[in-house]
């Protein structure tokens, strides 16, 4: 993988991308489609992720101690345990984990309804995470940079037009931050 930003290009190990995210104690991301979409057709990331976005996605998932999600959301991009950190699943409906793996020192937390993505934030503090990687849609995404949490959102597609496109979808702005080979990556403000 080559890395290309404002001060040039390098060839990457994961211990770049490890970089790219370690200061962001609260973090989120969206993968983007080239029109700036953050499904497929089938409703899901899958079909506008790529491999370098996969390695992106677990760079983020390294960096914390817990992956929030949505119910919805892991119903339906079919959800496996992190490699190393927690998971933590909002949702009003019932959740079947009986196929989630929790490995040795690993924990996996069902949350009820809670008010808002922000709630089930200060609960997952509360419990004594400090470092969350928050993984819902859109809409969420919006209510989550609205509220008062320092979230930062990481966006990623094919194209810096693809980030725009997303960030103004988000009601926010973009700023970016690097291309990964085939990736661009940006976060939301």
């Amino acid at each position: 993988m080559q890395l290309t930003d404002r001060l040039g290009r390098v060839q990457l190990t994961d211990a770049i991308l490890d970089a790219l995210c370690a200061g962001a104690l609260i973090s989120a991301s969206l993968v983007v489609s080239d029109e700036g979409l953050f499904v497929d057709p089938d409703g899901i990331s899958l079909g506008i992720s790529s491999k370098t976005d996969r390695a992106w996605l677990a760079a983020l998932r390294r960096n914390c101690e817990v992956v929030l999600t949505s119910g919805r959301t892991y119903r339906a991009e079919g959800y496996r345990m992190p490699k190393s950190a927690n998971l933590a699943i909002l949702s009003r409906e019932f959740v079947d984990t009986s196929h989630l793996v929790v490995g040795e020192g690993q924990r996996l937390h069902v949350l009820g309804e809670m008010p808002s993505v922000s709630d089930a934030i200060r609960k997952l503090v509360s419990l004594g995470y400090s470092r969350i990687h928050v993984e819902f849609g859109p809409t969420s995404m919006r209510e989550l940079l609205a509220s008062e949490v320092r979230v930062s959102l990481f966006l990623s597609g094919p194209s810096e037009r693809s980030l725009e496109q997303a960030a103004q979808a988000l009601g926010s702005n973009i700023e970016h931050l690097a291309q990964v080979d085939d990736l661009y990556l940006g976060l939301a403000r």
